[in-house]
């Protein structure tokens, strides 16, 4: 996050949240700090949905961090690509070639893993 990105973001928050006037610019600083690791994409994300719930107060830079931190998984998460949803007949059958009990493939994977 750019200081002009900050900046957008700090104003943005004092507007809608009159109780952040009374921070200090070290506790600006802090906010800036610790959200500076994150997209800037991420961390407006997260602070518009802070607002968009109707929360009363402004988050806390930790809170904030934590938001912005799932968000960003959240994103990660829906950018990897589907898993083959493979079950456990199928699986079974290309591994042993017939399906098999749990158990047993359990106590057959296992003493491979001892060889």
């Amino acid at each position: 996050m750019t200081g002009d990105e900050f900046l957008q973001l700090r104003r943005w928050m004092a507007d809608r949240w009159p109780s952040l006037a009374h921070l200090t610019d070290g506790q600006w600083l802090a906010y800036r700090e610790e959200l500076d690791r994150f997209q800037t994409v991420n961390v407006w994300s997260a602070v518009r949905a802070c607002f968009g719930a109707g929360d009363e107060y402004p988050p806390a830079v930790g809170k904030l961090a934590r938001l912005t931190a799932d968000w960003e998984r959240q994103q990660q998460q829906k950018a990897l690509p589907a898993g083959r949803g493979m079950s456990w007949e199928e699986y079974s059958r290309e591994r042993w070639g017939e399906v098999v009990p749990l158990c047993r493939a359990a106590s057959e994977l296992a003493e491979g893993s001892r060889q």
